[in-house]
């Protein structure tokens, strides 16, 4: 007997029991039973559900020698498709919905927290209009996610979408400010335009709540900092992309990239929302801890202030009244100096009680917003002024001493006990005073002593250079007044001598001087001349066009201040090599091309049209796929197979290693090793390209192709300035010419080195491009820009872009922007449709080349749009690896990481509509699928896998005959 049926055996029988004596209550408590059953049963339905999942998803422990379980997959129907890709999309909104919540929620405990600080007011406004600022973010990305996947039925907007109530205060307040209604608009005013400014205001919104949070000095969180730091860079980073694509919001292409940021600028708000909680749990209790000590200091020094005060008072009583006095000026002097400091004392004590109810008010200008005399008046002049009361006040008694005529004994004593007391006082406060400027000035890394001691140093050391100065000067002088020191010197005095007898001579300060000067000058030429390895310096010789070396001090040629020029001519420089000066030159001119008139007739996409494939076909390659099996192993490689291709006429396969290797595969009846190509030297090859014709082949290793011949000999080596990220033979030019993409540029190269065209991505970091029949150069890449533009945090947050280029028109027709890290690009025989692979785990897509429509901008001729993502039912890893294969391209084969957590499985979809139609389970336990290449000139379906361990297996269906699924398969090496 089932659970569902003790259930109901049990419910029949209670019912049974309970109905002679039902009474009033028997209704009542029949419903409530009824309520019990319906809710017991529907527990049961979901432990029957999961239990089935469970059991599908073969869920239980594997030995090592056991074969892996193979999932059962739906082969779902395209609407299913359609509802799993927008259900993973809602969940992402939903998860961006709930992080913004939670900042919500930790501003307003955040808020709630600091009101019983002094000075909250800033925090308290900075944190409302945060969170209205939240609220229209939120209702934009919701708008945005609605219209682009439009099957999902929003919820209502949460509480934190609705603008909060102001009192009839703030209303009227804001009514004065007409300008916060710029700043701050109302949440349905609202468009997709507005993303790139609401983003800018955010950032600032943030930026204003940490300025308002650390305005307290008593608790500056690091933590606080550095993720709002964080968040202000990808805000303004994603404003400032956002901005290029003005007036394109509402196109499917940037609303998918503004979904993108969603999830990204969720993740940030999580991390602030974390410090946030932090900071309101530790940091506010420290603020609140240090404000109320600071206070209390304060009323501990008007507490002194008052009694210093009423001490002077009362001992005014016994001087300004005084006549019997020896001498009127020291008592008009006790009364000066008493009287002073009855003024300081009461003002010591009335700025006191004044600076504790300004701390403590809530509505107070925060510090940074205080003008330089309030904030120091309210810090500083308390102290200062009870300082001042004090030295006036023992100053006074002292001239008390001595005018009222007490014994030289007592006045002695005051007089030395009131100079010690009031230099220490002194000293104190002085130290104190510099103690606070020293740690606002270099924030806690330097103290006073450490300033006090490189000063000393540095004094010392100028006064001992000055020294030395001064005794060099002195010696100097001494030396030519010495005579007979030299040669030189009778020399110049017995010419000075005759010189005397024609001129007066003169004895002033500046013949003095003169004759210092000509007498060091003989002095030096006088001694022996010393090679010294002097230091030198390189000037550039206009002349000869290349680089000389002099001394220092020596000027350079043409250069008499003894710098080097600020240009510099390099044309017609013998000296310069011109290594590339025949291709440059044709580049040189097609630089900026004259942009050519768009014709009817001149767009091949409106000549071809897209001819959809029969049933016929795609039921039959779905019979081959039920059968495809591991047909042929190679060992060749000792290393990871980087990549593999077939030749275009299907009778050849290459692979490149890690291990140095190139390995050329016959593929026919028989499966076998047709060439070793040994790259000795240098990277090794990470791609390898047939050409059209089948008769050689490209490897790519660093800067350095290699064009080889069908029997495995070099024809040419070619070296490029620059590391190469891909190479492809161009499908024209009769496979004399290769694509290769090099930094922010595509080149088209000749079989000899030579380039024939150019073109210039800039701004753009090219990691792939592939060429159409239609002369479409699509490419994929990383923005890059200029060190002045704003930076995201991350670099996995860099703008990525899908570039559709007509090589006939010399210009882009569509620029895409992607969030994901794009790995890599290829083209269906039709250059129609595009597979793009990434790299961080995410689902490939199809995009298709289609004619732009006329409302588009800039008029192109052909546009991107996305046509699917392959998602399969439950949690999949993609490894990025993926392709075109089967009959016209109408597959697409990708790898992936399965729901078991081990590497190998392969996914084969319908290109059109795309519905998953064979799955290959992982044949290996730990040996993951690096690259794939399908055979589209094989009558039957053929692909080829290379594994990390350097094996590379050929799939292919299982002919009629052959009935064992588990067969050995022969390997050859």
């Amino acid at each position: 007997m089932s659970t569902r049926d003790i259930v109901n055996e049990s419910y029949r029988d209670e019912q049974t029991i309970g109905t002679p004596g039902a009474g009033l209550d028997g209704p009542t408590n029949g419903t409530r039973r009824l309520r019990r059953r319906q809710t017991l049963n529907k527990i049961l339905d979901f432990i029957e559900d999961v239990s089935q999942e469970l059991a599908q998803d073969g869920v239980g422990e594997l030995g090592q020698d056991e074969a892996m379980p193979i999932p059962k997959l739906d082969l779902r129907d395209d609407h299913d498709l359609g509802t799993v890709d927008e259900q993973l999309q809602y969940a992402v909104f939903r998860e961006f919905q709930k992080k913004v919540m939670d900042l919500d929620k930790e501003l307003r405990n955040f808020a709630g927290a600091t009101r019983q600080l002094g000075s909250s007011v800033g925090i308290l406004s900075s944190a409302h209009n945060l969170r209205m600022r939240l609220s229209g973010i939120l209702r934009l990305f919701r708008e945005n996610a609605a219209q682009l996947y439009p099957s999902i039925t929003l919820r209502d907007a949460p509480e934190i979408e609705k603008r909060p109530t102001t009192s009839k205060r703030d209303k009227s307040w804001y009514r004065r400010a007409p300008w916060l209604n710029d700043i701050l608009p109302a949440v349905d005013t609202l468009g997709p335009e507005d993303f790139p400014d609401q983003l800018v205001y955010l950032a600032r919104d943030f930026n204003t709540l940490l300025e308002y949070t650390n305005d307290f000095p008593e608790s500056v969180d690091d933590r606080l900092n550095a993720a709002i730091s964080l968040l202000d860079d990808d805000l303004k980073y994603w404003a400032s992309c956002l901005r290029t694509y003005k007036g394109q919001f509402r196109t499917p292409f940037v609303r998918r990239y503004l979904h993108s940021i969603s999830s990204q600028l969720g993740e940030q708000f999580c991390q602030v929302a974390s410090t946030l909680a932090f900071f309101t749990k530790t940091g506010v209790p420290t603020i609140l801890l240090a404000q109320r000590h600071a206070s209390q200091n304060l009323l501990n020094m008007s507490t002194v202030a008052a009694i210093l005060s009423a001490v002077t008072a009362t001992t005014l009583q016994f001087s300004y009244t005084r006549t019997d006095v020896k001498s009127v000026v020291l008592t008009d002097a006790v009364n000066a100096c008493w009287f002073t400091s009855l003024v300081f004392s009461i003002g010591a004590a009335a700025n006191s009680w004044l600076a504790v109810t300004w701390k403590q008010a809530m509505y107070r200008s925060p510090r940074h917003r205080l003008p330089w005399l309030v904030r120091t008046w309210i810090n500083q002049a308390s102290l200062v002024f009870l300082v001042a009361s004090v030295l006036c006040f023992t100053l006074g008694l002292v001239l008390f001493a001595y005018s009222s005529g007490q014994a030289a004994f007592t006045c002695i004593l005051t007089t030395a006990f009131s100079a010690v007391s009031t230099f220490g006082l002194a000293f104190v406060t002085i130290w104190f005073a510099f103690e606070h400027r020293t740690f606002s000035k270099y924030h806690g890394t330097k103290w006073l002593s450490d300033v006090l001691s490189e000063g000393v140093s540095w004094f010392t050391s100028k006064l001992i250079q000055k020294a030395r100065t001064t005794f060099k000067v002195i010696f100097k002088a001494t030396m030519c007044m010495q005579p007979n020191i030299s040669a030189p010197a009778s020399a110049h005095r017995s010419t000075g001598s005759a010189n005397s007898a024609r001129e007066p001579r003169n004895t002033g300060t500046a013949d003095v001087e003169s004759n210092l000067v000509r007498d060091e000058s003989e002095l030096r030429s006088s001694l022996p001349i010393v090679a010294s390895p002097l230091p030198r310096r390189a000037f550039w010789d206009g002349n000869a066009h290349r680089i000389a070396t002099t001394p220092v001090g020596t000027p350079a040629p043409n250069d008499t201040n003894g710098w080097l020029p600020s240009v510099v001519p390099l044309t017609d420089s013998p000296g310069v090599s011109l290594r590339f000066k025949r291709p440059m030159s044709p580049l040189l001119r097609r630089h900026y091309p004259t942009p050519r008139q768009d014709t009817l007739s001149s767009d091949p996409l409106r000549d071809k049209a897209l001819v959809p494939s029969g049933d016929q076909v795609k039921t039959a390659m779905h019979a081959q796929l039920l059968t495809l099996h591991s047909a042929h192993s190679f060992t060749s490689h000792t290393s990871m197979v980087k990549h593999l291709q077939f030749s275009p006429d299907g009778r050849f396969l290459a692979s490149s290693s890690a291990d140095k290797t190139s390995v050329i595969y016959r593929i026919g009846e028989t499966h076998e090793v047709h060439r070793k190509l040994e790259h000795q030297t240098g990277i090794a090859p990470s791609q390898v390209s047939w050409s059209p014709k089948s008769d050689m082949l490209l490897s790519r290793s660093g800067n350095i192709v290699k064009v080889w011949r069908i029997r495995g000999d070099h024809k040419q080596i070619i070296e490029r300035p620059t590391s190469m990220q891909t190479i492809s033979w161009l499908p024209h030019h009769d496979g004399q010419s290769f694509l290769s993409v090099e930094g922010s540029s595509v080149y088209e190269i000749f079989l000899d080195g030579d380039v024939r065209e150019l073109y210039r991505f800039d701004g753009l970091l090219l990691r792939d491009a592939s060429m159409s029949v239609f002369l479409h150069l699509l490419c994929i890449g990383v923005r890059q820009d200029s060190p002045e533009d704003p930076h995201p945090s991350n670099h996995a947050r860099v703008e990525k872009q899908i570039i559709l280029y007509s090589m006939i028109h010399k210009r882009v027709e569509h620029r895409v922007p992607i969030l994901e890290d794009i790995r890599n690009v290829s083209l269906d025989k039709s250059g129609q449709h595009a597979l793009i692979n990434y790299s961080d785990e995410t689902p490939p897509q199809l995009w298709s080349i289609e004619r732009a429509s006329p409302e588009s901008s800039n008029n192109p001729s052909a546009q991107l749009v996305l046509r699917h993502t392959f998602i399969p039912r439950g949690h999949t890893k993609f490894s990025g690896v993926s392709c075109f294969g089967g009959k016209d391209d109408m597959l697409v084969l990708c790898t992936a990481t399965g729901k078991f957590g081990h590497p190998g499985d392969v996914y084969i979809w319908d290109r059109d509509t795309p519905r998953l139609l064979h799955y290959i389970p992982p044949r290996f336990m730990n040996n993951d699928i690096r690259c794939v290449a399908w055979n589209t000139s094989s009558e039957a379906l053929m692909f080829a896998t290379g594994m990390h361990d350097g094996s590379v297996t050929i799939w292919k269906p299982r002919p009629p005959d052959d009935g064992d699924l588990q067969q050995s398969i022969p390997k050859s090496g």
